[in-house]
């Protein structure tokens, strides 16, 4: 028996995106046409805007009725969040891969970003989306 694999090439999202201040998400639009799409990998680099920043990611999925739900993966404490980071000493740059996989049905995926640690000194953020389906 064939197996169909199905690639979703690396596309670039967005480039130096400044975040906004307050630590208020940066909420980028949803990444649509992902049915067959199984396991994803975002890409990410993160540039502090002063030393002791640091990033934060939600993930949220969207279905056929556009009824966007939050990621079922959560930390403590419980919120939505799958990642926090910040880097050590001076003003540098994170890069991240953060791999997510559809729970079934969903059509829409958008990975949502805030500064934390200097929120009134914001970075910049890179992104792209790659993956593969079965």
């Amino acid at each position: 028996m064939k197996t169909s694999v199905v690639f979703l090439k690396p596309r670039v999202l967005f480039e130096d995106q400044v975040l906004p201040a307050a630590s208020a998400f940066f909420n980028p639009d949803f990444f649509l046409g992902v049915m067959g799409i199984k396991d994803f990998s975002f890409l990410v680099s993160y540039t502090e805007g002063a030393g002791g920043g640091g990033v934060e990611f939600e993930l949220s999925w969207g279905d056929d009725n556009n009824s966007w739900i939050d990621t079922i993966r959560q930390f403590s404490p419980p919120t939505n969040t799958i990642y926090t980071d910040t880097p050590d000493g001076p003003i540098g740059t994170l890069d991240y891969i953060i791999p997510v996989t559809n729970p079934g049905g969903m059509n829409g995926i958008r990975l949502s970003v805030k500064e934390v640690g200097v929120p009134l000194t914001p970075g910049t953020v890179s992104m792209q989306i790659s993956g593969v389906g079965y």
